[in-house]
C-alpha cells in the first residue's frame, strides 16, 4: 500500500529517469564482469605461454647440454689414443748413439703434435663456466643465492625473469659448447698429423732397438 502511494506521487517522467539510472547501473555491473573475466582468461593464456616457452627453453637448454657431454666423451677418447701413442713411443725409444736426424725430426713432430692435442684437449675439458650472477638455473648462480631467497624465487613461478634467465643459459651454453668443439678440433687435427710422423718414429726405433 504504501509502496502504491510512494508510486503514485511519482511522474512518468521521473520514472523514466529511475529506470535510465538502473539501466546504467546494469550495464556498468555487466562490463565490471566482463573486465574481470577478461582479465581472467588473459592471465590464464599468459600462464599458458610462458608453461609453453619454458618447456621449449627446457627442451633447448637439454639439447646444448647434450652435445657438450658428446664432445666431452670425444676429449676423453682422444686423450686415450694420444696417451697410448706417447707410451708406446717411449717404450721403444733406443739409446741415444742408435738416433739419427730423421729419428729426431720424426719424433719431435710426434711429440709436439701430441702434446699439443692433449692440451687442445684440457682446454675443451676446462672451459670458462662463468654464467649469470643470482641464475635460478646455472648451479653456480644458484649456489651463490641464499637458500631462502632461492626458494622465494622460486616460489613465484614461471615468470619472466625466469624465462630470461632460461635464454641466457641456453646462449651461454651454446657458447661453452662452441668453445669445446673448436678445441676437439683442434685436438684432432694435432692428433692427425702426429700420425704419420709417430708411425716413422716407431719404424725407426723398432728397427734400431731391436734389428
Amino acid at each position: 500500500m504504501n509502496t502504491f502511494l510512494f508510486l503514485s506521487f511519482i511522474s512518468n517522467k521521473d520514472l523514466g529517469k529511475i529506470y535510465d539510472i538502473a539501466i546504467r547501473i546494469m550495464k556498468h555491473f555487466y562490463s565490471c564482469i566482463q573486465h574481470v573475466k577478461f582479465n581472467l582468461l588473459r592471465d590464464e593464456f599468459g600462464m599458458a605461454r610462458n608453461a609453453e616457452t619454458l618447456d621449449l627453453l627446457d627442451r633447448i637448454l637439454s639439447k646444448q647440454l647434450s652435445w657438450i657431454a658428446t664432445v666431452d666423451t670425444k676429449g676423453t677418447l682422444l686423450f686415450a689414443i694420444e696417451s697410448a701413442m706417447l707410451a708406446v713411443l717411449a717404450a721403444i725409444v733406443p739409446s741415444v748413439e742408435q738416433w739419427t736426424i730423421a729419428a729426431a725430426v720424426s719424433s719431435s713432430i710426434a711429440l709436439i703434435s701430441l702434446l699439443a692435442s692433449i692440451v687442445f684437449v684440457a682446454f675443451a675439458a676446462f672451459p670458462n663456466l662463468n654464467g649469470a650472477r643470482g641464475s635460478a638455473v646455472f648451479f653456480g648462480g644458484i649456489a651463490a643465492t641464499d637458500e631462502n631467497q632461492y626458494v622465494k624465487k622460486l616460489a613465484q613461478g614461471i615468470t619472466n625473469d625466469l624465462l630470461e634467465d632460461f635464454a641466457r643459459q641456453c646462449h651461454r651454453n651454446a657458447e661453452i659448447a662452441n668453445i669445446k668443439f673448436e678445441y676437439i678440433k683442434k685436438s684432432a687435427i694435432s692428433t692427425f698429423l702426429a700420425l704419420p710422423f709417430w708411425l716413422i718414429s716407431i719404424w725407426l726405433f723398432y728397427t734400431f732397438k731391436f734389428v
